[in-house]
């Protein structure tokens, strides 16, 4: 047997085997500028935002579990609904909303984080380009607090990947990031929420 194949072997024994590793890290996630046209929403439009965790998880700040090549909790600096929540505001306010308390609103954006699915794809340990796949599925609706009912409601799916995934916190971060701002960024695009806010 090569040197290299018996390297690579011995490798993937040490990787595959051990204990769950708990990866702590600062997110310090900050929502940047769209870079296209989103929807406008008439000024002063007051809104306030509401996010729930639904994930079957003991820690609110679990970011993303990896199971290969063993398993690695990843965990953010702070629960993340208030990750998510900070950036739907950031998000709306981009929109021209005026993000208030829910007893001081016209509407509320209540946001439910089902799951945050991760999928790598390739072989690290017999020298496959890996590719880090983020899903954040969210089940959203708008509460119309003057009509008292509910208004829109989607399924809005935020999806992120890092090609050449090396398991590191860097990459973790970018992958979440890529997911939560296209979650944004749809929540901006909808068509059906701009029509139900505008009849």
């Amino acid at each position: 047997m090569h040197k290299k194949s018996l390297l690579i072997i011995l490798l993937g024994c040490v990787f595959l085997s051990g204990c769950t590793i708990n990866n702590s890290f600062q997110l310090d996630y900050a929502l940047g500028k769209p870079e296209g046209n989103i929807y406008q929403i008439k000024q002063n439009t007051k809104i306030a935002v509401n996010v729930t965790d639904k994930r079957k998880i003991d820690d609110p700040r679990v970011l993303l579990v990896h199971e290969y090549p063993r398993k690695i909790i990843n965990v953010a600096e702070k629960p993340i609904v208030d990750i998510v929540k900070n950036a739907i505001e950031d998000g709306l306010q981009q929109m021209n909303f005026e993000v208030v308390k829910a007893n001081n609103s016209r509407y509320v954006f209540n946001c439910n984080i089902k799951d945050i699915e991760s999928e790598i794809k390739g072989n690290v340990l017999i020298g496959l380009t890996t590719t880090l796949i983020v899903n954040i599925n969210a089940y959203c609706y708008l509460f119309d607090n003057k009509n008292r009912k509910i208004i829109w409601y989607d399924r809005i799916i935020g999806k992120g990947k890092v090609e050449r995934f090396i398991n590191t916190s860097s990459d973790t971060k970018s992958a979440f990031t890529f997911a939560l701002t296209n979650l944004i960024r749809e929540i901006q695009s909808s068509e059906t929420l701009h029509m139900a806010i505008e009849l």
